[in-house]
């Protein structure tokens, strides 16, 4: 299912700005995304230290409203940079706690995409398993065998360096016509 909502998010985001869509003359380099505020549904986080403080806002300068101990289950809204949004607008510090696996996947996979399509190159995303992402780029992004497999290995490192990934990313850019017999790249960042 998750692969479907990336790509229906992203065919989302890019049709409501289409005009915003320009052809890339060569390859963005990679770069650390900024911050994002991605919702985080049925995700939670777990205090890893003896006390964590949760705050009025994101950061030390906030109120302390109370402390949660060490073990105790806290409902996550959203992951923004080193501070975490626990619902009833109450915050923690990414490092006094730790998210559930997937919850914490899925966070890292939002803001791969949200780089991603910052890029402006791309029509369609896939993620379609954990370390292999399908692309369709636009149209003026099919120049040259050389620019395309740059943007199939910034794709790849990317994605390995956004969420993490310990193994092999695999990034295959299919032909402008889409998904098919053969595709136009396909380069893997170790």
């Amino acid at each position: 299912m998750r692969p479907l909502v990336a790509c229906l998010a992203l065919t989302a985001a890019l049709a409501v700005h289409p005009a915003s869509a320009k052809p890339a003359s060569a390859p963005a380099p990679v770069q650390e995304p900024a911050p994002i505020q991605a919702p985080a549904a049925e995700q939670e986080a777990q205090v890893i230290v003896e006390r964590a403080a949760v705050r009025a806002g994101p950061g030390t300068g906030h109120k302390t409203i109370r402390h949660a101990k060490r073990g105790e289950r806290l409902a996550v809204e959203s992951v923004e940079g080193a501070w975490v949004r626990l619902r009833g607008s109450a915050w923690v510090a990414l490092k006094d706690v730790r998210l559930s696996a997937a919850a914490a996947l899925a966070e890292r996979e939002d803001r791969f995409l949200d780089w991603a399509v910052s890029r402006n190159e791309i029509v369609e995303l896939t993620v379609r398993d954990r370390g292999t992402v399908w692309v369709v780029l636009s149209p003026a992004s099919y120049k040259s065998d050389s620019q395309i497999k740059a943007v199939a290995q910034d794709l790849a490192c990317g994605y390995r360096r956004i969420t993490g990934l310990a193994g092999p990313a695999v990034v295959t850019i299919w032909p402008e016509t889409g998904v098919g017999e053969r595709w136009a790249a396909r380069e893997t960042c170790k």
